[in-house]
């Protein structure tokens, strides 16, 4: 008998989704981590490139965080959102 459970969508994380992630929640590099169970130097190697996300690192902040992609997908439209309102705050003045 064949198993007919849909398996959830695995959630591939960039550098860009962990640094959203931890700015969308207000915590710092040491914070973050600890959340997900590594030292804040893999972190910040993530956020920097020095560091590519494994599939169990993704798999970790996935779970950590409760992550689905409309999550995910809200994080990413909050962030454009701030750095839009961020530049038009500076441009005002061209207005």
């Amino acid at each position: 008998m064949k198993n007919t459970a849909k398996q959830p969508k695995q959630i591939h994380l960039t550098k860009e989704n962990v640094y959203r992630l931890r700015q969308f929640h207000a915590m710092s590099l040491k914070e973050f981590a600890a959340k997900v169970g590594v030292s804040f130097v893999s972190i910040h190697r993530i956020e920097t490139g020095e560091l590519k996300i494994s599939e169990k690192m993704s798999a970790r902040i996935v779970e950590a965080f409760a992550l689905t992609p409309n999550k995910l997908r809200s994080v990413t439209i909050h962030h454009k959102k701030n750095i839009e309102g961020y530049k038009n705050e500076e441009g005002g003045a061209n207005e």
